[in-house]
């Protein structure tokens, strides 16, 4: 059997598709980490006064 010399049409748009989301994916990483780290919300007595509804950082 011999390979086939059609020429299947190649969309770029699904590869543009995946980088553009991948892309988002690394932005919206950063500045969620960025604001976490801003935010202290990840620190101990933060999470503590947040469980004692002393502190409404979420």
């Amino acid at each position: 059997m011999a390979p086939s010399t059609v020429k299947v049409p190649h969309d770029n748009r699904i590869n543009f598709i995946d980088i553009r989301t991948i892309l988002y994916s690394i932005i919206f990483g950063i500045l969620f980490g960025f604001f976490m780290n801003k935010g202290t919300v990840f620190v101990a007595p933060t999470i503590r006064k947040q469980m004692l509804f002393q502190r409404f950082a979420m």
